[in-house]
């Protein structure tokens, strides 16, 4: 099946909101935590509308223009800013800017078929050419599947914590080392 990839807009943000929230309750299922703890189990669909205005939200929609996968993207200058701990802002000292993946969802029924990692070779583009040193997201540590996931394409665990109520680790993923492969 054929999947068109395109900036979500405010009138997909409730058919959104079922995607990343249904692909949630997988990622606590399979994380071994309470779906209650998730930031987006309790985003609304307002909430959402808004981070649209303030972050780049790609998604892929079949042809019902039904959501099939998204990624959201967000660059940010102010490294500082981020609460990490020091092993965190020992890794970011020499970066500029980093690209914040989160809310990456992929409809259970497709997982496997190389969508999400499309939506990663995007958000690597989208990164590249906006200058970002690197790509940073959160994930379960006990979720095996995402952190195998991540780590297979290239990711590396450089830090962790619990202030959520689960263990999350922070991966991150150097764009310019890609960058530079790419121009020779």
């Amino acid at each position: 099946m054929a999947y068109t990839l395109r900036q979500a807009t405010r009138e997909d943000a409730p058919l959104l909101s079922e995607l990343i929230k249904s692909s949630m309750l997988t990622y606590s299922k399979d994380s071994g935590i309470d779906p209650s703890i998730l930031d987006s189990m309790h985003e609304s669909v307002e909430d959402l509308i808004i981070k649209l205005k303030t972050h780049t939200c790609l998604c892929y929609f079949d042809e019902y223009n039904m959501p099939v996968g998204t990624i959201t993207l967000k660059i940010r200058d102010d490294i500082k800013s981020f609460d990490f701990s020091d092993k965190t802002h020992e890794y970011l000292k020499d970066k500029n800017k980093v690209l914040y993946i989160s809310r990456f969802a992929v409809l259970d029924s497709i997982r496997g078929t190389g969508l999400g990692l499309e939506l990663l070779e995007t958000a690597f583009t989208f990164g590249n050419d906006r200058g970002a040193d690197v790509a940073l997201l959160h994930t379960a540590i006990h979720n095996t599947v995402r952190v195998e996931f991540y780590q297979n394409r290239g990711f590396t665990l450089i830090d962790s914590e619990s202030k959520r109520g689960y263990d999350r680790g922070l991966f991150a993923y150097d764009l310019q080392a890609v960058s530079h492969l790419n121009s020779l």
